[in-house]
């Protein structure tokens, strides 16, 4: 049971970490790189997706091809390309 906490048996875990590693002040830059840190390329779980529609916003989606995850999203606020504010919008 204690091995449990230390495994990641799905992507929800640490894209939870992503969400709790972006602080305010960071670069878009900085960004992707925790983002990258938790889903490598190659790497367990699929790299979250990036969608940027607005010019001072970032968000990540999940994983939009599963619908157990489609809706989950993470979304950052920017001015001046640096992190002001972020929201985690739960499945």
């Amino acid at each position: 049971m204690l091995v449990l906490h230390f495994v990641d048996l799905s992507p929800v875990k640490p894209y939870k970490r992503f969400f709790a590693a972006i602080q305010a002040g960071m670069t878009d830059l900085e960004v992707v790189t925790r983002l990258h840190r938790e889903f490598p390329h190659g790497g367990r779980f699929p790299v979250p997706v990036r969608s940027d529609f607005r010019t001072n916003e970032m968000s990540f989606a999940l994983d939009p091809k599963k619908s157990i995850w489609n809706a989950e999203a993470i979304v950052v606020h920017l001015d001046n390309g640096r992190v002001v504010s972020k929201e985690y919008w739960r499945d």
